[in-house]
């Protein structure tokens, strides 16, 4: 920042105005003695006209290499995701937009647990750095999303018996502070825009950045909390502004895409191509078939072994070169924003999938009518609009695409659109007859217990599979609860002990089963098969008053990764404890 003063004046200005609006506070916990944490913080500067943002790193390890992201929950997910939300944000035909003032920082953190958000700062070298600590959720900690979405939801159930419609928008079309929304009516959207001022404004939020394709929406607003006053001043000259990442036209109601160019590298290399196919944002696939040709060359990149910062060279360059100048051909894609017509109409869905040596794709369309059916047939690639998605095209010929923007046939009676003939070849050219060999022995796969970092995660997941599974076999029984059993977990568990067992200890399970000697290291345990056919270990406590678990404990290989989730689970489950503390409560049971 020394070499940058208009810079480092931005950061001391953003600083300064946090502690004005009292989101943080000059520190008097006695932070030298007591368990805490200090959030280091940057900022994030893209043009030097744009506003600066600072990140507080709640990822960054201390001296014990723990982080406090580590430490924290991240909660239930609560925020949907962005085609849930674009989707019926496309139905409405009057619809707005705006965004929730400093969100996250409405929720106001505990005193105590403020001093796991402690920073450092001062606004010149020649200052001594002080102590703050942060008064409110921060971003950059793995629950701020949750505490932040569900404060909001908070607000909209206390509010829900006065403003029903408004606590339903904010349960529905809410992505992180982004509200997208909108109603059939000017007249009804208006109800719902002054519900949803009225709830936040109970809680203390702010909404601004309006946005809307209809002027009755925006004209009572302040013209500092639109996104542009002037909006429909000029509708010849439109300005194009961003609805979750998609360009949008207002005033014309289309979306449209927006690419551009980094001036070329002095080498292109798998780094750079990576950067430039992720910044195509397509979060609903209407450009998939454009994104689909980059992926497939980004696998070439990687067959061919190149390093990150190795130069591509050779026919790899020249067509990567030539995807590339296409690319601004995307900026000609312009679709309208809502699907359904003006009034009541009957719609159906029209879905078509294809299959290529590259990928495979689908492509769903809407289609109003006046029948509703459900029934399918086979399209001839030719008539199939999913056979671009599923090969990949070109942005030039995307945009004029005479099947994947609507198929004409589809729009037409049904009198007329593909017969739906198809016959099952007889022959297959060119496949290789194969023999496979079956094993009298089932598979045992562990991968999943390498999928889940918690414990609790890993019994959820296989109780519920196991449910399915339970209930695909017994129809007459099904388990429909909602919430997993004691007795379900405890299933899953047994479930898993089972499986390392039997993987590690397979020779031995089959000696006992023979009624054989064990021989080895193994032999002093007296190990003996219980019902279950789970594999314990015996010994003088069998006549002793514990619990069965503790007079029997289940043998487990004393590593392994479901031996190390158990044994992170209770060093959590009970405080931290020491070595010794923790073998005695493990012992209770393995």
């Amino acid at each position: 920042m020394r070499r940058d003063p208009a810079f480092r004046d931005k950061y001391v200005e953003f600083m300064r105005e946090y502690q004005e609006l009292g989101h943080m506070s000059l520190s008097n916990f006695e932070w030298r003695s007591q368990e805490h944490y200090f959030l280091p913080h940057h900022a994030v500067l893209r043009t030097p006209e744009s506003k600066i943002r600072v990140v507080f790193d709640g990822s960054a390890p201390t001296s014990n290499g723990v982080s406090l992201n580590q430490c924290l929950h991240s909660g239930p997910k609560l925020i949907k995701g962005i085609s849930d939300t674009l989707t019926p944000f496309c139905r409405h035909q009057v619809v707005f937009v705006a965004d929730i003032r400093m969100m996250f920082r409405q929720s106001v953190v505990h005193r105590d647990e403020r001093r796991y958000q402690l920073i450092l700062c001062c606004e010149k070298p020649s200052d001594p750095i002080q102590v703050f600590e942060l008064n409110t959720t921060t971003y950059g900690l793995r629950s701020s999303p949750y505490i932040a979405m569900r404060t909001l939801l908070e607000f909209a159930e206390r509010e829900r018996l006065r403003y029903a419609r408004g606590a339903s928008i904010l349960e529905t079309s809410v992505y992180m502070d982004d509200i997208c929304t909108g109603a059939s009516t000017v007249e009804e959207a208006l109800i719902l825009r002054d519900e949803l001022i009225a709830i936040l404004k109970s809680g203390g939020y702010e909404l601004r950045k309006w946005l809307s394709n209809s002027p009755h929406i925006l004209k009572d607003l302040p013209g500092e909390d639109q996104q542009d006053p002037h909006l429909f001043e000029h509708p010849e000259n439109p300005n194009l502004l961003t609805v979750l990442g998609i360009q949008y036209q207002p005033v014309q109601d289309t979306f449209t895409y927006r690419v551009k160019l980094d001036p070329p590298p002095k080498a292109w290399t798998k780094r750079f191509v990576l950067s430039t196919v992720a910044r195509t944002f397509d979060s609903n696939g209407w450009i998939n078939s454009v994104i689909f040709l980059a992926k497939c060359f980004l696998q070439k990149l990687w067959m061919s072994g190149l390093g990150w910062d190795e130069p591509i060279g050779g026919a790899l360059m020249r067509e990567w070169l030539s995807m590339l100048s296409s690319l601004p051909d995307i900026n000609r894609v312009s679709m309208p924003r809502c699907f359904l017509p003006h009034g009541k109409c009957r719609a159906t869905l029209h879905g078509f999938c294809d299959a290529s040596e590259k990928g495979y794709a689908a492509a769903v369309y809407l289609r109003t009518s006046s029948e509703t059916s459900l029934n399918w047939r086979h399209v001839q690639w030719e008539l199939n609009p999913a056979d671009c998605a599923s090969r990949g095209c070109e942005a030039p010929s995307l945009v004029d695409h005479p099947l994947w923007w609507s198929p004409g046939w589809l729009s037409g009676s049904q009198s007329f659109w593909p017969p739906g003939n198809y016959s099952e070849p007889t022959e297959l050219p060119g496949l290789r007859a194969r023999v496979g060999v079956g094993k009298d022995k089932p598979t045992r796969d562990l991968s999943l217990l390498e999928r889940y970092s918690s414990f609790d995660k890993l019994l959820g997941v296989t109780a519920w599979l196991r449910r399915f599974v339970l209930n695909s076999r017994y129809l007459s029984n099904r388990l429909s609860d909602s919430v997993l059993s004691p007795s379900e977990r405890r299933e899953a568990l047994m479930h898993w002990n089972c499986m390392v067992q039997t993987e590690k200890f397979e020779p031995v399970i089959e000696n006992l089963k023979r009624g054989s000697v064990i021989k080895g290291v193994l032999a002093r345990l007296n190990l003996f098969l219980d019902n279950a056919g789970m594999l314990r270990v015996g010994g003088c406590l069998k006549n002793s008053q514990l619990p069965y678990g503790a007079r029997h404990p289940l043998l487990l290989p004393k590593d392994g990764a479901l031996v190390r989730l158990l044994v992170a689970h209770h060093h959590v489950k009970n405080a931290h404890a020491g070595c010794n503390a923790l073998s005695a409560i493990l012992q209770r049971e393995f």
